[in-house]
């Protein structure tokens, strides 16, 4: 009975956060149009899929993803139905709870918050060079305010965990800010920089050179926005479960 009972507040608690993402993305977000087409989202829809595989797990994670976007599209389809957005929005709940259930499951040790920090940092560095020599390849003038926007978010995004970690340096929480901005960084650079970027070129036949820098300097700003608002929240994390 008291596996039931715990099984059935998970199922409710992801219930609750499937419906707030579909909210968050059917409702609240902002599309970027490059080309004639969808090529840039600005929500927070993935927020809630990725505090359910937090919370939940890898399973259940990817069924709120998989949930929230196959009852969106019958809400309020915003463009035509594609299922690899299916595919990503069960990933987006799949890979933090994959990692936080069995990866970090034995590791959380306070010297691992630094690994964490410098990983972020050079994927961040890598992306932002390579998505820069794409542009610069593409024949394309870059603007001085494109440089200095992606200048500031990249500084922004390094820097960010080293500030956290040094205030909450003493946390032992599993809950802590340098595994959260690992977590979504691995998650975005997969689904949004990855598949969510090949999907748009199937579905749109867009031009890799053409949106991919955009991609990166998006994910350079909402990594961090999503962090913290996980951060926020993990506090009420032990009355969801």
């Amino acid at each position: 009975m008291k596996g039931k009972k715990i099984n059935t507040k998970s199922l409710v608690s992801a219930s609750l956060l499937t419906a707030i993402s579909i909210i968050l993305t059917r409702a609240l977000s902002i599309i970027i149009p490059i080309a004639g087409g969808q090529g840039l989202r600005i929500g927070f829809g993935g927020v809630p899929i990725m505090i359910s595989g937090i919370l939940f797990g890898p399973l259940v994670g990817f069924l709120t993803g998989v949930t929230a976007d196959l009852v969106g599209v019958l809400i309020n389809p915003m463009g035509p139905y594609f299922p690899g957005f299916t595919l990503s929005a069960g990933l987006s709940g799949f890979i933090p709870g994959l990692f936080y259930h069995y990866i970090f499951k034995n590791r959380n040790k306070e010297n691992t918050s630094i690994n964490y920090t410098i990983v972020n940092g050079l994927i961040v560095i890598l992306l932002s060079l390579l998505s820069g020599y794409i542009y610069i390849q593409s024949g394309k003038d870059i603007s001085y305010e494109f440089l200095i926007i992606y200048f500031i978010a990249m500084v922004g995004f390094i820097y960010l965990p080293i500030i956290i970690n040094k205030r909450y340096k003493n946390e032992n929480s599993s809950y802590r800010f340098d595994k959260f901005i690992f977590v979504v960084s691995i998650r975005t650079i997969i689904i949004s920089l990855i598949l969510n970027t090949v999907w748009l070129i199937m579905l749109y036949d867009f031009g890799f050179i053409v949106i991919f820098p955009f991609r990166v300097l998006t994910a350079l700003v909402t990594i961090p926005l999503d962090t913290i608002i996980i951060y926020m929240l993990s506090k009420y994390f032990k009355y969801a479960k």
